[in-house]
């Protein structure tokens, strides 16, 4: 099933004119995803924090992920920007209201470049995944 997810939404993971919506694949399908790849899951300033027993319940390694909480990243482009840089994630997640448009182009392209998968989600498609702060 999640091969079929890859080969899906291929389109949406470097496609700069797309967004991730609620109607596509939600958070907890994307960290599942991802979780069984190489490299981190890079989930950049969230509405709030997943829990350890959340991604457990779940089946998502949580030591795949890692969390920049809003309170400890100013800038989300300049952090996505050198998570693409370092090539060690295998999936760059934050939410689309966190960068303009042109600011989502440029990472989407940077993360195609870089083979690195970039989703820009909506909040309201968090599927109770996240805990407040």
């Amino acid at each position: 099933m999640l091969n079929n997810l890859i080969n899906e939404k291929t389109e949406y993971q470097f496609n700069p004119l797309n967004n991730i919506t609620k109607s596509d694949i939600g958070l907890i399908p994307l960290l599942k995803l991802y979780s069984t790849q190489a490299g981190w899951i890079l989930l950049i300033a969230p509405d709030g924090r997943p829990t350890k027993e959340f991604l457990t319940r779940n089946s998502i390694d949580v030591n795949k992920v890692i969390v920049f909480q809003k309170k400890h990243c100013q800038d989300v482009f300049f952090t996505a920007s050198e998570a693409i840089k370092h090539h060690n994630c295998s999936a760059i997640i934050f939410w689309e209201d966190a960068l303009s448009s042109e600011q989502q182009k440029s990472i989407y392209l940077k993360g195609a470049d870089s083979e690195v998968a970039i989703h820009a989600i909506k909040s309201d498609n968090i599927e109770g995944a996240l805990q407040a702060h």
